[in-house]
């Protein structure tokens, strides 16, 4: 889903480092707002909030790395086999008591603590994504 939203918003606005990275970031928000519609599930739980509104900024960054990766590499299954590994690393795939012992006392600091050990690899997909257009003032005269 991911791929094919950013294919298709550079489709529309153009190759050009503004066009990519645009792209690459609001497909890579759209990715994690997805993640948010899972606190329907318990809107009671304030556990759960934490845990789903930090994993929304989690799934941003980490898609953010996925997008510079698909950039850099033209192979969306990279990204799409390191999503798979994820998810199984985290818990999401399986026993759902294993999620309940991963939100079971999540809260503020844990939600934090998450946001930052992603933010290099957010940060990594972005210069992944504009590493390639250091001259593009000069080459293409914009």
């Amino acid at each position: 889903m991911h791929a094919i939203t950013m294919g298709c918003m550079i489709m529309a606005w153009g190759k050009t480092k503004k066009g990519i990275l645009k792209a690459a970031i609001i497909s890579s928000m759209i990715f994690g707002l997805v993640h948010l519609m899972a606190i329907l599930q318990d809107p009671g739980n304030i556990h759960w909030i934490y845990f789903k509104v930090a994993t929304v900024f989690f799934a941003f960054l980490i898609s953010m790395c996925f997008a510079g990766l698909v950039h850099e590499t033209n192979i969306v299954w990279l990204a799409a086999i390191m999503h798979g590994i994820i998810d199984i690393v985290i818990g999401n795939i399986g026993d759902p008591d294993k999620i309940e012992q991963i939100i079971g006392n999540w809260g503020v600091i844990e939600s934090a603590i998450s946001i930052l050990v992603t933010l290099p690899l957010g940060l990594f997909g972005y210069w992944l994504i504009v590493k390639d257009f250091k001259n593009e003032r000069l080459v293409t005269g914009i």
